[in-house]
């Protein structure tokens, strides 16, 4: 994390966040009195340099990711455990523990340029738990709230789009309703109100916007009529509400839509043999059929021209080869056991 987070200043101080600020237009000033070839080459260097700015532009939105995912990580990890103390057990979270270790890291290294003996006490007494013990024990936390299972599957390296690329299509259904939740603007509370109104004040109609404060919210009209007078007219109101996300940020959202998302996945993948078997009749012909149809798709003669013949080519070679096997009758018909399966496995 620490890493990751001196490659973000970094990549900050050296303009990766507006890489294409710095870039001009190449060829649209130019005068007729540049050569065809001198043209070329001007484009083919702005074209040079855009690739490196959109390179730099696609590496910070990596480390980005990389940061989200380790920090979510951590949160889960903070959660997960206590340290508590073997004698007033005041309990201590991993970070609040780190910090404690890295005080005693330091004052170690002052004792050695200390020559007091009693001096030496003191520091050694501010090293342990605030009850002077130094005797501490690992619990996880009962009242945490976290799911170390997902860790595994954050983009921990930022490599989230290729997490999402080796997702099954129901994977990715999963996911992007996981991004939807996540997304999800909620009911805002009210910041202010606004209201036009119209007062009568030396015999004259006067017009006004004003605007009240939050705690006006249930009491906006009293507080109108307290300041303009009781023969005020409202014509327009209207309520300022935020509008928040669950998670704000982009990066955040994907890294655990992934997350939930990859971990789901494998837990299907690891119960799919116990799930099939329970719904389906006749699991060998439907791991059979999966077989041929799997291995006529990753064929393409070379003598089948257009994607209309191929598709054609690959059904005819299908049926020939579940019919080898006793899957499809002569007149082309499924077997009614397995039509049946898969017809289930769909539902599943």
């Amino acid at each position: 994390m620490s890493n990751l987070q001196e490659m973000r200043e970094d990549m900050d101080l050296k303009g990766y966040t507006a890489p294409y600020r710095s870039l001009n237009k190449y060829g649209s000033t130019s005068s007729g009195d540049i050569a065809f070839e001198e043209m070329s080459e001007v484009n083919r260097h702005g074209q040079y340099f855009r690739m490196k700015a959109t390179a730099k532009k696609n590496v910070l939105d990596r480390v980005k990711s990389a940061i989200d995912a380790h920090k979510i990580a951590i949160g889960h990890l903070e959660e997960f455990g206590i340290f508590k103390c073997e004698s007033c057990s005041k309990s201590y979270k991993p970070s609040a523990f780190i910090e404690l270790s890295k005080k005693k890291s330091a004052n170690n290294r002052n004792i050695e340029n200390i020559e007091n003996k009693e001096n030496i006490s003191k520091l050694e007494e501010k090293e342990e738990c605030s009850c002077g013990c130094n005797d501490f024990k690992f619990e996880i936390n009962k009242t945490g709230v976290y799911r170390l299972e997902i860790i595994p599957y954050l983009p921990l390296s930022g490599n989230y789009m290729v997490l999402m690329s080796e997702m099954t299509s129901w994977g990715r259904e999963s996911f992007k309703k996981v991004l939807s939740i996540l997304k999800q603007e909620r009911k805002g509370v009210v910041k202010t109100v606004s209201a036009v109104i119209k007062f009568k004040e030396n015999d004259r109609w006067i017009r006004k916007r004003v605007s009240l404060d939050s705690e006006y919210v249930n009491s906006y009209e009293e507080e109108i009529r307290k300041e303009y007078g009781k023969n005020v007219r409202i014509e327009f109101l209207q309520f300022h509400r935020t509008k928040p996300t669950i998670i704000n940020d982009k990066h955040a959202r994907t890294a655990l839509a992934i997350g939930y998302a990859k971990y789901a996945e494998n837990i299907v993948q690891n119960n799919k043999e116990s799930i099939l078997k329970d719904k389906i009749s006749n699991i060998y012909k439907l791991a059979k059929y999966d077989e041929i149809v799997r291995d006529v798709k990753l064929q393409r003669p070379k003598f089948v021209v257009g994607e209309d013949s191929l598709e054609e080519w690959r059904r005819f070679e299908t049926e020939n080869r579940l019919k080898t096997v006793g899957l499809m009758s002569k007149r082309e018909n499924l077997d009614p056991q397995l039509k049946q399966d898969i017809h289930k496995r769909k539902k599943c």
